[in-house]
């Protein structure tokens, strides 16, 4: 089903790189995702998933040493 215009993913890291490719499919283009739950010492895997799902970072934000990362996919 989709495309989505806001996806939330509150998980480990580890699952959230397995299921990126499936929620990039489900966004719909200027779409959002918001992916949390990531322990900070994971962010270099996790950025490594959503640049390879065709997904852009487009904010960080920090908690401790908690991570949540919004993305979104381009319009074009």
């Amino acid at each position: 089903p989709g495309p989505f215009d806001f996806i939330c993913a509150n998980i480990i890291a580890q699952v959230i790189v397995q299921i990126l490719p499936d929620i990039a499919l489900r966004m719909g283009p200027g779409s959002k995702a918001l992916l949390s739950g990531i322990i900070t010492e994971h962010q270099a895997a996790v950025m490594e998933a959503v640049k390879k799902a065709g997904l852009e970072c487009c904010e960080e934000i920090r908690q401790d040493e908690w991570l949540a990362l919004a993305v979104t996919k381009s319009r074009s």
